[in-house]
């Protein structure tokens, strides 16, 4: 391990001279000069792929560094302008290509025109991305980007704003090829319009190092890229909604953001108590990102304030800056009945749960980054600071069953918990290229910090059956300190045509720290619970060194590669400390494989393991009786998981019929699970223990299937799915298999006549199946059920009328559950003011009145169900001012 610590700092002191190729150019129209934020984008010959994209200064240049030896295709836009078009190679007897001048020409814009875009191809598939052209995909007035996103094919949102293409998240969004919101999802979705993007690129994304060196490592990460309209990237644009309504509803949002070719400012706020905590910066559709008591809403009744500030600078064309500020405050109140199924070995006990929660939440939360890009070197640094706080008061009522339903034990619990949590986090990137095209060194470094206080108070009483009765009044203090770092070096070398060569080293280090003091409380005095008190100190400590081989060579990308790992975990706990202290060493191999089938097909293969240590709390071995009825204990013999992944995908559209088609098969495979072990005694006390158990698996299969028919105006989106998971469920000593089988899908129908009517409908079922291998009489099939419409309809020239419906449903015929939640919500508006740019809106949420929300989930040994309290049936009148001011 030396001398591979001595090779690599070899390497990255060797002095060369730049192979990689500068190229630039001056944008001009004739009569008036250059162009500035004109579109600059560097394509693959073979697909149209984009390798690097940039905006005209104010004086119309471009300059893109750090450009690969090759033929590439130069593309220049401009709103109002023809495009331009050039087919370029990199020079043999320089570093740096000048294009100097380059003029477009104006072209006339006629009227019908505008409705072109929408007749584009609505889906294309370039490489490893999905572009969505947005006006394919109609939003109603005054959307945001989220609401557009939601009517993509493929794509999910959240009611919490998360996004996920095929069951796989989505970790950062840019616009314009530029991470403007510092990775924040929410504040790019909620407050850009909808009607400022053009297109929507779904990305594989490539890791920070395969970025840098345009080789292909196979690491992937689904990113989104918003491409805004040409008019768009030099102006002034938001909006400001306030509205109020019945029961002393209210809700004010609003936003700003400020473009300059490649810089932005953007400010928003948020208050409102109608369950709605985001700055989407309107209401107008209020009812789809929280609907009242329906599926995707807030459960509860909250309060919410919100605000937040962004800020993205090119300095100059080699350096950028960005930052962001956020913070959130709200208070909720919820009511919760919840039936619980426990599966013993001797039948099935009912557990009935009614409690009222009040929690109140404070989060401020600062992120920073600076990157500086040359033709030899990339560096970047992104800081982030997080501090929240917490307060959650509960009052709880309960009853415990045995199989032969004859009541156990039943009881009362008051608790209060009060929290504060710090996290600093920070991440470096250096690249270095040599003077041989493809000899690369990189650097990649990751830095948290994590303190977390908590400080409780219980106060329970439970009445046993057998006669005994229990009361139990503790409070307690807990303090952990966790404090981590992750670095990477790297080094490339080319060992032909295409082909590399890269070694690795990696070391990580996670030390964590908890100090938890629990007092019994008798007659307002206090006395240390030396048993349930502890001082816990963990270090995991791991050390990787690989080697891979990758192969870019046209449209085939492959890597194949072999790490080797060496894991330490020690641990400190109780008085006197007792120490534990164990190694593992393993053998990871990863393989990638990434084939352009033809212009419009792309498959791929991703094939990886990992490891993942067990946290503190899983660890500590100390039990927890703040919930006489729940105990917890941790097992410092906890082993680390070892996973298997992979993924199998397909891509496709044919561009003569629209039909758009993607489909991926994933397999989890985990050769050492840690899995919770319950034992529920005859008083139906439940203890937790977690152990790592022999194996657990899924496979998973996805397929999305959208196909417009242009003669109906109309198109239909097909999404089905399933999944088969094996686990292994150990209840009271008893080792046992449990399968679970998930399918269903969604269907989806858009249909739009012209400007004047829009209407969207989708269904979608789940269906789940649990097999018990203990006990087949507890085998469980549930059904989870939604259907969706919403219907816009445009009349005379100012005027819309909206109504939506969403209906849940919730079925489990062996328990005896079956609940649905019908969801209304009308509106009618009409546009004022010069060009449109007032809204007012009259609407009426939850018309049915349906104050009520239900969940259902099945676990490894128990299924719930559970219905909250939600909003009611309330109007509210509201108007949204639109801003855009043209620089």
């Amino acid at each position: 391990m030396r001398n591979f610590l001595l090779f690599l700092l070899l390497i990255a002191g060797q002095v060369a001279f730049a192979q990689q190729y500068g190229i630039r150019g001056k944008v001009m129209d004739k009569e008036i000069g250059g162009l500035p934020s004109a579109s600059v984008s560097l394509l693959q010959p073979q697909d149209s792929s984009v390798v690097t994209y940039t905006l005209t200064n104010t004086e119309g240049v471009f300059n893109f560094n750090g450009v690969g030896e090759g033929k590439y295709i130069l593309k220049i836009t401009f709103v109002g302008y023809g495009p331009f078009i050039r087919n370029i190679t990199t020079p043999s007897g320089s570093d740096t290509l000048d294009l100097g001048t380059i003029e477009l020409r104006p072209v006339a814009i006629e009227l019908k025109e505008v409705t072109v875009k929408g007749d584009r191809d609505p889906v294309v598939v370039k490489g490893d991305t999905v572009e969505y052209n947005a006006g394919s995909y109609g939003t109603r007035p005054n959307a945001n980007a989220e609401q557009l996103l939601k009517r993509l094919p493929g794509v999910d949102v959240g009611s919490d704003g998360n996004i996920s293409v095929q069951s796989e998240n989505v970790t950062r969004i840019f616009v314009d090829g530029k991470e403007f919101f510092g990775g924040n999802l929410q504040m790019a979705t909620r407050n850009l319009p909808a009607d400022a993007i053009d297109k929507i690129q779904v990305i594989d994304g490539k890791s920070e190092e395969a970025r840098f060196s345009g080789i292909d490592d196979g690491q992937r990460q689904k990113v989104i890229n918003l491409i805004l309209k040409e008019d768009r990237r030099n102006m002034g644009f938001g909006k400001a909604t306030a509205g109020v309504g019945t029961n002393s509803r209210y809700a004010a949002q609003g936003n700003y953001n400020r473009m300059d070719g490649g810089n932005l400012v953007s400010v928003m706020g948020s208050s409102n108590n109608i369950n709605n905590l985001d700055l989407s910066g309107g209401t107008s559709e209020a009812g789809r990102s929280a609907r009242p008591g329906g599926r995707s809403g807030q459960p509860g009744l909250m309060t919410a304030h919100s605000g937040g500030i962004t800020a993205f600078n090119q300095i100059n064309s080699k350096t950028t800056v960005h930052g962001n500020y956020l913070l959130n405050y709200s208070n909720t109140g919820v009511i919760t009945n919840l039936t619980r199924q426990n599966f013993l070995p001797g039948g099935t006990a009912l557990y009935f749960e009614n409690s009222r929660q009040q929690n109140t939440s404070g989060l401020h939360n600062a992120v920073a980054g600076i990157e500086h890009k040359d033709s030899l070197n990339t560096f970047k640094i992104n800081t982030g600071f997080n501090y929240s706080t917490a307060r959650m008061s509960a009052v709880s009522s309960r009853q415990s069953y045995s199989v032969a339903d004859t009541l156990v034990n039943e009881g009362e619990r008051n608790s209060l918990n009060q929290n504060k949590n710090l996290n600093f986090n920070a991440s470096a990137f250096y690249g270095h290229r040599f003077g041989k095209s493809g000899r690369l060194f990189t650097v990649n470094n990751q830095v948290s910090a994590n303190l977390d206080d908590l400080n409780g108070q219980s106060l329970s009483f439970t009445r046993f059956a057998d006669g005994g009765d229990e009361n139990l009044q503790q409070q307690n203090t807990e303090g952990t300190r966790d404090i981590s770092f992750n670095t990477t070096f790297s080094y490339t070398e080319p060992i032909g045509k295409k082909q590399y060569l890269q070694a690795g080293y990696t070391v990580s280090n996670r030390s964590s720290a908890t100090d938890l003091e629990v007092f019994d409380v008798f007659n307002e005095t206090r006395v240390l619970n030396p048993e349930q008190s502890s001082r816990f100190r963990s270090l995991f400590l791991y050390q990787q060194v690989g080697l891979s081989y990758r192969l870019n060579r046209g449209k085939l990308n492959l890597s194949l590669g072999l790490n080797a790992q060496q894991s330490d975990l020690s641990g400190r706990f109780g008085e006197p400390a007792e120490k534990i202290k164990r190694s593992y060493q393993n053998v990871l191999p990863n393989f990638n494989f990434n084939q352009q089938i033809n212009k419009s097909t792309r498959m791929g293969f991703v094939y990886g393991t990992s490891i993942r240590e067990p946290n503190i709390n899983q660890l500590q071995p100390v039990v927890s009786r703040f919930d006489p009825l729940n105990l917890y204990i941790g097992n410092p013999g906890l082993r680390p998981e070892y996973l298997h992944q992979g993924k199998l995908t397909l891509n496709t559209v044919r561009p003569k019929s629209g039909l758009f088609v993607t489909a991926s098969v994933n397999f989890n495979y985990n050769a050492s699970p840690i899995t919770a072990a319950v034992t529920i005694d005859e008083r139906q006390v439940r203890t937790t223990q977690y152990v790592n158990v022999r194996q657990s698996g899924s496979v998973a299969a996805f397929l999305n299937v959208s196909l417009p028919v242009k003669k109906i105006n109309s198109r239909f989106n097909l999404s089905p799915y399933f999944r088969q998971g094996q686990s292994v469920n150990l209840l009271n000593g008893v080792a046992g298999t449990v399968n679970q089988q998930s399918a269903g899908g969604s269907i989806g129908y858009t249909y739009r006549y012209k400007q004047y009517l829009d209407v969207n409908l989708r269904t979608h079922v789940t269906v789940t199946r649990s097999r018990y291998q203990l006990n087949q009489a507890q085998n469980q099939k549930f059904i989870n059920s939604g259907h969706e419409g919403d219907a816009t309809v445009h009349f005379l020239k100012r005027f819309n009328a909206t109504a939506e419906l969403n209906y849940t449903r919730f079925t489990n015929r062996s328990a005896g559950f079956n609940q649905s939640v019908p969801i209304c919500n009308l509106s009618v508006s009409s546009f004022l003011l010069k060009d449109n740019r007032g809204e007012l809106r009259l609407s009426a949420f939850n018309v049915l009145n349906r104050n009520a929300g239900v969940t259902q989930f099945a676990s490894l040994n128990y299924i719930e169900q559970s219905t909250h309290n939600a909003l009611g049936n309330f109007y509210m009148l509201s108007f949204t001012y639109n801003l855009n001011k043209q620089q």
